[in-house]
């Protein structure tokens, strides 16, 4: 860190050095200085400065009339140094080769010698449902449609976006006991932020994680329902399973198939809840429940016979 620093100038009278403030790589490009603060109570402003060493660190300097020491710092190889406000990360990690750009958000767009253009904004603070996706009823095994959704984000500074494109939705198909899809803000985006570490140092790359957004949908069932001797069972035709809950007891139960010419082609045997595949070529089903050999209840048809 010897050698680089940001230095303020007072302007006033003999133009003197107000105070210098380190830095590990001097800043290449122009600073950048925002107007978007005009209401500060201490008339100060905020410059940031991309640095010139890899990493490749945004730093923030605050700065009134008047100041002589540096308001904003980071303790970096127990030395106070210009405040670190993001740090690229891995991959991301290069020196500085172009000056920062802000967008009328106050987004900050950089890129340097990794190769990337990045971009460093507010923390998102909600997600909002604007338009419903076309449609919203399935049956088990489709895939999530989000075909007309449209959700808004709203951020740390009040700004408020469509972030659809954002988002991310799962891979897997919609199970029978699904009330909502989550959607994952950030897609593919790598997304990372500095934090505190509490001794006035900085932690880098640490992930940015959101809550994901629940989006209702409804899952129509073509599950047979029924209950024998107070366990609960349902069974899907087109897939030919049968999930079975409650307490057996030490009870089993017996899942018997029989063909068309009521020929007994299969018979399962469970002892506990849980979900077995039964024959396909099944014309009907019963179910027994027995208790040491001995049935403790009617048998129940699972499904009528089909010839």
């Amino acid at each position: 860190m010897r050698g680089h620093n940001i230095t303020v100038i007072d302007l006033d009278g003999a133009m003197s050095i107000a105070y210098r403030v380190p830095t590990k790589g001097y800043p290449q490009a122009s600073g950048l200085l925002t107007t978007a603060y005009e209401n500060d109570a201490n008339g100060g402003v905020y410059v940031y400065f991309a640095e010139n060493t890899n990493p490749g660190t945004i730093r923030l300097l605050y700065d009134r009339k008047g100041q002589t020491d540096a308001a904003l710092t980071t303790m970096e190889s127990g030395k106070k140094v210009a405040y670190a406000l993001f740090s690229p990360n891995s991959g991301h990690a290069q020196h500085c080769i172009c000056s920062l750009i802000a967008d009328a958000e106050g987004t900050i767009y950089f890129k340097n010698g990794s190769g990337h253009l990045m971009a460093f904004g507010r923390a998102r603070k909600g997600l909002t449902v604007s338009a419903n996706p076309k449609k919203t009823e399935y049956k088990a095994g489709e895939m999530f449609a989000p075909e007309g959704l449209a959700v808004t984000g709203v951020f740390a500074n009040g700004v408020k976006r469509d972030v659809t494109k954002a988002l991310s939705f799962p891979k897997t198909a919609i199970q029978e006991d699904d009330e909502a899809v989550s959607a994952a803000f950030g897609g593919a985006l790598k997304m990372y932020h500095n934090e505190s570490d509490g001794a006035g140092g900085m932690q880098s790359g640490i992930t940015t994680r959101y809550a994901a957004l629940e989006i209702p949908i409804t899952v129509k069932s073509d599950a047979v329902p029924g209950e024998i001797g107070g366990l609960t069972w349902r069974y899907w035709p087109q897939r030919n399973t049968l999930r079975v809950t409650g307490d057996f007891g030490g009870r089993t139960l017996i899942a018997a198939c029989y063909d068309a010419g009521g020929r007994m082609i299969q018979a399962r045997t469970p002892t506990e809840a849980g979900t077995i595949s039964l024959a396909q070529n099944s014309a009907a089903i019963r179910l027994f429940l027995l208790k040491d050999g001995t049935p403790v209840c009617p048998a129940v048809p699972v499904e009528a016979p089909t010839a």
